[in-house]
């Protein structure tokens, strides 16, 4: 992809809108914050090593299911309050680099100890030059509201686990609420079926629904793709961070299609797809080989290259429950012409207030919203 100009990046974005792209580096790292009125390098106090082991920290505690105070106010020092650009902007895009991709920004604290989700809009992109693209190129509406797939049938379902390959770390897991490993049965996600009927009525009709015996992958295939304007996959994901294009998202296996049930990433960016919107409710699926500064190579990446315009991924495996009901709030926002960043955060604030500020960003950061999500998706209340 030929790098775009940055007068091209700064007119796409809006006059409240700031990006941030960062490069991580020794002895220090770095940051270009793109605006309308242009564009400024800053040096970061901290170098790759030490925003590296801040971001390990972070995850480590969250992982807990603690509140990654001290680390999410150390990384808000190193990488957000040396940029005034962000002062005086409600929009943050942000563009990173290495490890920096595994980090949910709205869950940093500022030095009011606020979370960045009660101030701005956050969201995601590969870098300035996709964004550009992402924002220039527009096709037509697709005709049918949704597509969307849940209550895999995996337990005895012929050995889908078995088929994964076995993963390298524990980072490897497969889970959205309950603990399953490479090689062991897949457990079924019960939450999945309310999570998709709920979203269903939201959308209402022209919307199909894959559930149960028919949540399979060559059901899947099947439909015409291209012709939906929002996909949501609530299902088991795999992230492989050796072997990325291994990959996958876990549907139903249908024996006589001879499709196995895994939706691999070289399989994904083979498909046709013109969707507003692309839901991934599933573990791990933001995560993937860091490839520096090109970016990170995952499920995400697969679906933008397939033709879908966003992509909604989570950075850790998700609790089953948890990630129904921000879904659920999500699709509401969605259907209230919000746009899909705006209705993302607003999710994620009713799951704060509904339980509590102080409640781990473990039930509610792990799912961000990349790509161009500054549009209404276009759904909307039935």
């Amino acid at each position: 992809m030929r790098p775009s100009a940055l007068k091209d990046v700064e007119q796409d974005l809006r006059s409240d809108e700031v990006l941030l792209e960062y490069v991580l580096d020794e002895p220090n790292s770095f940051c270009i914050a793109i605006a309308r009125k242009g564009a400024h390098a800053y040096v970061l106090s901290g170098g790759r090593g030490e925003i590296e082991q801040s971001v390990q920290k972070f995850r480590e505690e969250i992982h807990e299911k603690g509140s990654a105070a001290a680390p999410s106010k150390h990384l808000y020092d190193l990488l957000v309050a040396p940029i005034p650009e962000v002062r005086s902007a409600t929009r943050i895009v942000i563009a990173p680099d290495g490890v920096l991709n595994l980090l949910p920004f709205e869950a940093l604290r500022d030095s009011q100890g606020q979370y960045l989700l009660t101030s701005y809009i956050i969201s995601y992109a590969p870098s300035g030059t996709t964004l550009d693209v992402l924002r220039r190129t527009k096709g037509q509406q697709p005709p049918r509201p949704l597509l969307a797939l849940g209550d895999v049938v995996y337990e005895n379902q012929g050995g889908a686990g078995r088929k994964l390959p076995s993963p390298t770390s524990m980072r490897g897991k497969i889970e959205r609420g309950i603990a399953d490993y490479s090689g062991m049965a897949l457990h079924d996600l019960p939450q999945t079926r309310k999570e998709v009927e709920e979203i269903g009525k939201i959308v209402g009709p022209g919307s199909v629904l894959l559930l149960g015996k028919d949540a399979t992958e060559s059901a899947f295939k099947k439909e015409p793709l291209d012709q939906f304007q929002v996909l949501h996959l609530a299902v088991h994901g795999f992230a492989d961070a050796q072997f990325p294009e291994r990959s996958a998202l876990v549907l139903g296996a249908d024996p006589k299609s001879g499709d196995d049930g895994l939706l691999q990433v070289r399989e994904i960016i083979r498909l046709r797809l013109n969707a507003e919107l692309t839901t991934l409710s599933a573990c791990d699926t933001g995560v993937g080989k860091l490839q520096g500064q090109e970016g990170i190579s995952n499920l995400v990446e697969a679906f933008l290259v397939a033709g879908s315009r966003s992509v909604v991924a989570s950075l850790w495996s998700a609790d089953d429950t948890f990630a129904s009901a921000l879904m659920e709030r999500f699709y509401q926002h969605l259907a209230d012409s919000q746009d899909a960043s705006s209705a993302l955060r607003h999710a994620k604030l009713d799951l704060l207030k509904e339980y509590g500020d102080q409640m781990s960003p473990f039930y509610w950061a792990a799912f961000t919203a990349i790509g161009e999500t500054s549009q209404p998706v276009g759904i909307r209340q039935q």
